[in-house]
């Protein structure tokens, strides 16, 4: 098995990392607790005869603890930050939010797109949907909530697009994407018990999913990802992926919004960064009374609500 293969597994699981650093850290508690309390002369004799090491000391393991605590930290931190944080700093920063308020003032009250399309793709082939699963599994490889597996992204993601093509939008040159959106219109049922709290992100199965000319209940802003190695580049060049993703994101909506009536489509958004909130509040998002499933703050409008918001006057 290669380095970066066994580097891979290691990091599958996000629940395991923070696990470890929790642990780490009621570790380095619990020696400060011990060694404040009891005289190392006392402890070091009994540790002695049990590991048959004779001048150990509670001070040694916690210095111990603490190192290993501060390493894993900076590792922790070096090689599996969630590359959500990047995109909610990138999106709100100053020319970003010029940007994207621009493409959106566009979209709503002329119904005009200010970017070209060439570069946002629905995953037709076998290829685009492998790539596009390999991007979902890379994305959130270190979300604490929504890493998985990734044969796991692949049956899913596949099914939901057996049922709807447009559920999902791949965003970049072929064969090197940068990223993806995840728009998901759910049937009425679904979309209420989602709405309301009662189901979370990981119960939204295929079925739920509205396939073309059936009945939409509401459509959820599900998911956007930007691939790691590409959040890692220069701040300048960072900035401009993440205005393509989010200029994907309202080709997205517009294509699932396109029909007659479409504009009455309820749109849901579920937040927890206070910069992301502070956004939707902006532009029009109500927050409803119930958090969603999974304990973050919902927020809902229509197209038709934003547009006679946007417009002058």
């Amino acid at each position: 098995m290669n380095i970066k293969k066994g580097f891979g597994r290691v990091f599958e699981s996000a629940g395991r990392l923070e696990r470890g650093a929790w642990i780490c850290s009621v570790a380095v508690g619990a020696a400060a607790l011990v060694s404040s309390f009891v005289s190392p002369k006392d402890v070091a004799p009994s540790l002695g005869a049990i590991y048959g090491v004779v001048d150990i000391s509670v001070e040694v393991i916690g210095a111990l603890v603490i190192a290993i605590s501060i390493v894993w930290a900076i590792i922790r931190y070096a090689v599996s930050r969630n590359p959500a944080q990047a995109i909610v700093s990138g999106m709100t920063s100053r020319s970003n939010s010029m940007a994207l308020s621009k493409d959106l003032a566009a979209f709503l009250t002329r119904g005009e797109l200010r970017f070209s399309v060439h570069q946002f793709r629905w995953p037709e082939s076998r290829g685009q949907k492998y790539r596009l699963s390999r991007l979902n599994y890379e994305c959130f490889l270190s979300s604490f909530n929504y890493s998985g597996t990734f044969e796991a992204k692949v049956s899913r993601n596949n099914s939901i697009i057996e049922k709807n093509l447009n559920a999902f939008c791949i965003i970049g040159p072929r064969r090197r994407e940068v990223g993806f959106t995840s728009v998901l219109p759910l049937l009425p049922r679904p979309y209420e018990l989602y709405r309301s709290g009662k189901i979370s992100d990981h119960d939204i199965f295929p079925e739920m999913i509205a396939a073309p000319g059936e009945d939409v209940g509401g459509i959820i802003l599900f998911a956007i990802g930007l691939r790691p190695k590409e959040v890692r580049k220069s701040k300048a060049r960072r900035g401009a992926l993440i205005r393509q993703l989010l200029r994907g994101l309202i080709f997205h909506v517009r294509s699932l919004t396109s029909a007659p009536g479409g504009d009455q489509i309820p749109l849901l958004v579920q937040a927890e960064k206070l910069s992301i909130i502070r956004g939707l509040k902006n532009w029009g998002f109500v927050e409803l009374p119930t958090r969603g499933g999974d304990g973050d703050r919902l927020f809902e409008t229509t197209l038709a609500d934003l547009r006679a918001k946007a417009s002058p006057g």
